[in-house]
């Protein structure tokens, strides 16, 4: 942090509010890049901006997806520690309030972790989705899943790069390949 920053940690602070509290996801999103624009302009982090003020904050998960309420708890406990517990959430129902259905982790939090949350949930979820297609593609191959081809079959069409390739090949070392036995009736 440099010295004589305090407008500037005030102005970022009205900027990171305006990225949670926004009228429209547009507005949001845009003030979250105007937030990270304006700290790296003026040498600021996220921790230079937390005060030790906490307050009720809500996450959203919608229902159904338990995979995606874990890796939420995941980061949740990276950026504050191992107090949350997957226990805590609240599911609501549209017949029981206003409130979407789903799972709202409803947890006390200062400004700045609710800013670091948000923003490593959104990377690393979109990351682990990339990844986890990745490991798909070579668990079908490493225990011959694919299609099989007869020589009439055209062509299938391939988007994946040489790199890509090579990701599948080494993540196909890490699964392990099981043989399938078909039963015999009596």
């Amino acid at each position: 942090m440099q010295p004589n920053s305090t407008k500037a940690i005030q102005v970022a602070q009205k900027i990171a509010a305006l990225a949670e509290k926004g009228a429209t996801p547009g507005e949001r999103n845009a003030a979250k890049k105007m937030l990270q624009d304006f700290l790296k302009k003026n040498g600021l982090s996220l921790s230079d901006l937390e005060s030790e003020v906490k307050h009720e904050r809500i996450f959203f998960l919608e229902k159904g997806n338990e995979e995606k309420a874990k890796f939420f708890a995941q980061i949740f406990r990276n950026v504050v520690g191992p107090d949350l517990d997957l226990n805590t959430l609240t599911e609501y129902g549209r017949k029981s309030n206003r409130l979407k259905p789903g799972k709202y982790f409803v947890v006390e939090i200062t400004d700045a972790e609710y800013l670091e949350i948000d923003a490593k949930f959104r990377f690393y979820w979109n990351h682990w989705e990339k990844e986890r297609k990745f490991f798909y593609s070579a668990f079908i191959q490493e225990n011959e899943l694919y299609t099989k081809r007869t020589e009439d079959d055209p062509e299938p069409v391939n988007n994946l790069s040489a790199e890509d390739y090579r990701r599948i090949q080494e993540l196909m070392w890490a699964v392990e390949k099981k043989s399938f036995h078909k039963q015999l009736n009596r």
